[in-house]
């Protein structure tokens, strides 16, 4: 028996598995940190991402 505390949907729950999801009381807020190094060519993929994330 133990206990994990993580975000909604990044552990598969539900029917067959031995786990189950208890959400929090409230509304529980995390702070996010996107970190690149400085001046480092970027690849397409990654600058579609930051737009998308600066949209946010």
């Amino acid at each position: 028996m133990g206990v994990a505390v993580c975000f909604d949907g990044i552990v598969a729950v539900g029917e067959g598995t031995p786990i189950s999801y208890v959400p929090l009381s409230g509304v529980p807020t995390t702070p996010a940190h996107l970190v690149w190094k400085r001046f480092q060519p970027l690849s397409r993929a990654c600058e579609l991402y930051l737009s998308g994330m600066r949209e946010i």
